[in-house]
């Protein structure tokens, strides 16, 4: 049971981990679209 337990604890940090990663990475995408958008303007 109390194995159990443990799992779930490890795949619940994996998953806000990789959630975590999943934002940075979507936040960078949209920094970059937006240094293109600066570029663009005169």
């Amino acid at each position: 049971m109390a194995r159990k337990m443990k799992n779930v604890e490890k795949e619940t940090q994996t998953m806000t981990w990789n959630s975590a990663k999943k934002l940075k990475y979507m936040q960078n995408e949209k920094h970059k679209l937006e240094d293109l958008e600066y570029g663009k303007k005169p």
